[in-house]
């Protein structure tokens, strides 16, 4: 690591599978206990995009960016994936940005004076 560098003393992350693999691996070249791993069930999740879900992303994510272009607005309140019958979510940039700021409440929360990793999944996330 770089000089300066801090090492993470937590590793929150999305119970996505690849996520998972990531910590895994993350935990063992840093030599974090599993107590330092610690998952999180929503706030780290991809952006609901609706119908769209479980799509081609070849196709849907260039759409998501266009969408979001074209119609999101300045606040982000605009620019909603196609809403699905089956209750799947559909979130607008705005969406994101909230469920970005509850984590990082709760982690400032829960964890002040940590060194914390977030491992988002892929995706149109928060990470964004």
């Amino acid at each position: 690591m770089k000089q300066g560098t801090r090492i993470p003393t937590l590793v929150k992350y999305s119970l996505a599978a690849k996520c998972i693999d990531t910590v895994t691996i993350v935990s063992q070249e840093l030599k974090l206990g599993s107590d330092r791993l610690v998952p999180e069930f929503t706030f780290l999740d991809p952006r609901a995009i609706g119908s769209w879900d479980l799509q081609d992303a070849k196709v849907t994510v260039p759409a998501i960016f266009a969408l979001d272009n074209d119609q999101a607005g300045t606040d982000g309140l605009g620019g909603r994936p196609p809403a699905n019958v089956d209750g799947t979510p559909h979130d607008t940039l705005s969406d994101q940005a909230i469920r970005l700021r509850q984590v990082l409440s709760i982690l400032e929360s829960q964890y002040s004076g940590e060194t914390i990793l977030l491992v988002f999944p892929d995706g149109t996330g928060p990470a964004l």
